[in-house]
């Protein structure tokens, strides 16, 4: 096993293996001849030849397969894997020689086993969501976990439809209840109404991508004896947590967060940026029990916020420069412990990621009491980084001042209130050092997560 091991690093560094003896050419024989002067580049993947036009898109027979694939996922229930095309849903290119079509349940589609006796449907999967958390997965098929979850509009009153006010009329209108949303609605979904029924909250996207931590190590030395089964089972638990659990959790609890793709030990996702916040931490939480709160077993992630109008690719760069810094996260004494989360630029352990969301709570009951003016809050940014800089020992002497700066502007913002006496004045002073001065003082440039995690829901 331990060869075997040494083996597979070994693998991994030479994965094309170009200089090896029996090694494919580097470059495929006549590629650029199979260019048509009409077609050019296929639009979706950039290298290959386009070979077709799909709405009005020119792209080879594969990005078009791909883009039949995520539609089908989302609408069918069934894959069929025959010898010959079904004519029904089929892909254009053939995979080792067999057809894949989708279909969907079986009394749409009718029963399979005439098909079947002819010899010519070699597989059916069930790649259905689950429907209950305590119902049985098996509907009669093999499963196979590959669908995720997507938004859809369903049934939208008119209170819900405020969120979308500001979108151009042609996203307002003509909705269908089963039509997937976009990024441009899913951007709007975290905007909630106001005590005069205003609707309030940025307009924006978060992109959350996470994997296990260390896993390698897990399978070469968590697992002693090591043997195939374990290794087998540990990798099939592992994918079930997030190809089953994630997207059944999603439909049911954060019906706006669309699944890019979950499986294996990593995820990719992307939805209304506070609902995809709140979606990371029910994820640690619920990942710490079904590995029945190992210490040793925990994932990294990262999370950038963006508008609808960047592309996904973009995206995607973003966050997983996020997920690098989680990655590197290391301790006081230098060693490198991962189990982070890095949002707004920051990143933190899951425990501090944990309280700097209540401090946001709590300034947000805070905020109503006294009714805090944003630009206070604002403020409070730059003595979060003077006191991170502080604690670093990378910034000027003057950051030392940090705190001072802190107790002058509270004071002046307390004795603006009206109606507030000298003991009501100092009782706020102390409130609010103790929450805001407290809170930058133990997480220094941190805090700012709660600062923005406040700020952004209350944005007009």
């Amino acid at each position: 096993m331990k060869r075997l091991f040494e083996q597979l690093q070994e693998a991994k560094a030479r994965r094309f293996n170009l200089c090896a003896t029996s090694s494919p050419s580097p470059l495929f024989e006549g590629f650029l001849d199979r260019f048509d002067p009409v077609l050019g580049v296929c639009a979706v993947d950039g290298r290959s030849p386009a070979t077709r036009l799909k709405d009005g898109i020119p792209m080879c027979e594969l990005s078009a397969d791909q883009i039949e694939v995520g539609r089908h996922l989302v609408t069918q229930s069934r894959v069929l894997i025959s010898r010959e095309s079904l004519d029904h849903n089929t892909l254009s290119l053939p995979i080792f020689g067999y057809y894949v079509q989708f279909t969907g349940e079986e009394e749409k589609s009718g029963r399979f086993g005439p098909i079947a006796r002819t010899g010519n449907l070699r597989r059916v999967w069930d790649f259905t969501l689950p429907r209950q958390g305590d119902a049985p997965l098996f509907n009669g098929y093999a499963r196979r976990f590959i669908n995720g979850y997507v938004p859809r509009f369903g049934q939208q009153n008119a209170w819900e439809q405020g969120r979308y006010e500001r979108l151009p009329a042609e996203l307002r209108d003509g909705w269908e209840p089963d039509a997937p949303k976009t990024l441009e609605h899913l951007a709007c979904d975290d905007r909630q109404p106001d005590e005069q029924h205003r609707y309030r909250g940025i307009e924006a996207l978060m992109t959350l991508k996470g994997d296990v931590d260390n896993l390698g190590l897990l399978f070469e030395s968590g697992l002693e004896p090591p043997t195939f089964a374990k290794m087998a089972a540990l990798s099939r638990q592992m994918n079930a947590f997030f190809a089953v659990w994630l997207p059944w959790h999603c439909s049911l609890k954060r019906p706006s967060v669309y699944t890019v793709f979950a499986g294996g030990d990593d995820f990719f996702l992307i939805g209304p940026w506070h609902s995809t916040m709140q979606l990371a931490r029910e994820m640690r939480t619920e990942f710490s029990r079904y590995v029945a709160g190992n210490p040793q077993i925990h994932f990294s992630a990262g999370l950038s916020m963006t508008k609808p109008g960047l592309p996904v690719r973009q995206m995607g760069q973003l966050t997983e420069e996020a997920l690098d810094h989680s990655k590197g996260r290391r301790d006081r004494e230098g060693l490198l412990v991962k189990n982070a989360v890095t949002c707004f630029g920051q990143t933190v352990s899951w425990q501090e990621w944990e309280a700097l969301w209540t401090i946001g709570d709590e300034i947000d009951r805070v905020a109503k009491e006294l009714n805090l003016p944003t630009g206070y809050l604002y403020g409070l940014q730059f003595l979060a980084d003077m006191a991170g800089r502080l604690q670093q020992g990378s910034g000027p002497i003057e950051d030392a001042l940090w705190n001072s700066r802190f107790v002058y502007r509270t004071r002046r913002l307390l004795e603006r209130q009206r109606g507030m006496d000298a003991r009501a004045r100092m009782v706020w002073q102390e409130r609010l050092g103790t929450l805001l001065g407290g809170g930058i003082s133990r997480h220094g440039s941190a805090f700012k997560l709660a600062l923005f995690t406040y700020l952004y829901q209350h944005r007009y």
